[in-house]
């Protein structure tokens, strides 16, 4: 067989992912991420970060098909989209920043780094001092920024990355977070945030 079969199970349109934002935010509106944000905050360990630039992936996971999966995947990636955007608010982010004052703090995955311009709408944080690097729009809690870098490749070696994945069961009001090799349970309850065993997530 040559090339990939058309093989759609669904297109989503305009009206079913306005019904698929309206549903999600029906569903997560009592979630309190700053509490949340609080809670994965304190599990940071600041003495591994080592250099004066950090990357931190503010930004949601895109999945699209690949050879013969040609699933609709508009509705998944609306979802992820309002997760990180829900948690990556001005308040949230501007803590992130206050916990590395020392620290040049670039908003994307390491990894992803060439999708900046694609992403740039989403990096609009207002109250905390921005510049830029190159062409990327960087952030420091007291407006003291690497101004240039010695390497021009388009990932920074020199620099330290931090990715918290956020996987939320909606229904029960749950979320796994996931930062590096670790991974902690959290439960929304009341406008506060708990932290839970691996078993009480699962259940």
């Amino acid at each position: 067989m040559n090339g990939c079969p058309d093989i759609i199970r669904h297109y989503y349109s305009e009206e079913e992912l306005k019904k698929v934002e309206e549903d999600f935010l029906a569903r997560t509106k009592n979630n309190n991420y700053h509490a949340l944000a609080d809670q994965i905050f304190k599990k940071i360990e600041k003495k591994y970060f080592k250099h004066k630039i950090l990357y931190i992936s503010i930004l949601d996971i895109f999945s699209a098909g690949c050879g013969m999966d040609r699933t609709d995947y508009s509705a998944d990636n609306l979802r992820s989209r309002l997760k990180y955007k829900s948690f990556w608010d001005d308040r949230n982010f501007r803590k992130f920043v206050n916990i590395f004052p020392e620290k040049t703090i670039i908003p994307v995955p390491r990894g992803y780094d060439y999708a900046y311009k694609r992403f740039l709408e989403q990096i609009n944080f207002k109250g905390i001092p921005q510049s830029k690097l190159d062409y990327r729009v960087v952030f420091n809690a007291k407006g003291n920024f690497v101004k240039t870098v010695t390497n021009k490749e388009v990932i920074i070696p020199e620099s330290d990355f931090i990715q918290i994945s956020l996987n939320m069961e909606e229904k029960n009001n749950k979320v796994e977070v996931l930062m590096g090799d670790l991974v902690y349970y959290f439960e929304f309850k009341n406008s506060e945030v708990t932290e839970i065993a691996k078993s009480d997530y699962y259940k």
